[in-house]
């Protein structure tokens, strides 16, 4: 699979150059997965994907194209290419536009161990789907409806390549194991969820313990009640803590501090967390499921590299255009 995706990329590389293009970046895709739901005890729906994605970005005179498509037969290839380069003419110049520095491609491939394929068959995958939700709902007598269990597997090869002569080829592995309960009293209803998703299937929960923990989660929430108004401390649940840190990431793009709409704007160095909090980025965790050996861009990423470190924070997350705009680096 992966040598079609190569061929893919260097075709619309050389295309992209025979029309006059100063530079050019391609991602190309292709992947295959299965979605099982059981609900109510008896399979929902047994779904098989397979897609495929070619993206291709080109800088001519500092102005920029980018087109997508589906289709990876050469004529596919070529008009997608064409389209790119079209928008390309039609657009207006920025100095900061163009690759990534050509010295700052990744030259050290990191085994980060991204594959491990779920072996088991369909009619395993759904016994396991039909087993978590079956704890879920034997957990406790107050569960009282389901909206199901759900186990999805994914495997996909990808090439991204460039103009400088970077390319790299990674394959990597999805899987995921969910259900969602309700629960009563009265007229009182509650849902809630819980998953586990991992690269490495061995590494996932057991179906019934997602079950047990989703019909937990569900109970705690009945006979809930308001309290007064008061000041009082947060505690914050693990997910909404890490959409808290997602959105504080959100802050620090390059896009919103060059445009100075965001309120981290002139924060580096300073203290904008408590000192007990550090938020550390980690891209060669061998399994993560955001891991990798370089960025969209292709420039090699650090073993490790702070961002907010002690409270105080250390960086802005930047890619080449955005750094070029504050005259930072990538």
């Amino acid at each position: 699979m992966s040598e079609v995706l190569q061929k893919a990329a260097e075709l619309a590389l050389s295309h992209a150059k025979a029309l006059g293009m100063d530079q050019a970046e391609v991602s190309a895709h292709q992947g295959t997965g299965v979605s099982i739901t059981a609900r109510q005890q008896e399979l929902e729906t047994v779904e098989k994907h397979n897609d495929s994605q070619l993206v291709v970005n080109v800088f001519n005179q500092h102005r920029t194209g980018s087109a997508s498509s589906a289709d990876l037969s050469e004529n596919g290839i070529r008009e997608t290419v064409a389209a790119a380069c079209s928008i390309a003419s039609h657009t207006g110049a920025d100095d900061c536009l163009g690759l990534a520095d050509a010295d700052l491609m990744a030259n050290k491939e990191v085994d980060l161990q991204l594959e491990h394929a779920w072996t088991n068959d369909i009619t395993e995958l759904s016994a396991m789907a039909l087993s978590c939700e079956q704890a879920a709902l034997e957990a406790d007598k107050r569960i009282s409806n389901s909206e199901g269990a759900s186990i999805s597997t994914y495997r996909g090869d990808g090439v991204y390549a460039n103009s400088h002569g970077f390319e790299s080829v990674r394959t990597g592995t999805q899987h995921s194991i969910s259900c969602s309960v309700i629960g009563g009293v009265g007229d009182a209803m509650q849902r809630d969820y819980w998953y586990d998703s991992n690269r490495n299937p061995s590494m996932l929960a057991q179906p019934e313990e997602i079950g047990k923990k989703a019909a937990d989660r569900t109970i705690a929430r009945l006979d809930s009640r308001k309290i007064a108004s008061t000041e009082a401390s947060v505690l914050f649940d693990p997910q909404m803590s890490k959409s808290l840190i997602g959105h504080l990431i959100g802050a620090l793009k390059g896009g919103s501090i060059y445009k100075k709409a965001s309120f981290m704007l002139d924060k580096v160095g300073e203290r904008i967390l408590p000192e007990f909090v550090s938020i550390t980025e980690n891209p060669h965790q061998v399994g993560g499921s955001g891991s990798a050996w370089h960025d969209g861009e292709g420039v090699q990423t650090p073993t490790q590299r702070a961002i907010v470190d002690a409270g105080e924070l250390q960086s802005y997350v930047l890619g080449s255009y955005t750094s070029r705009k504050l005259g930072l680096t990538t």
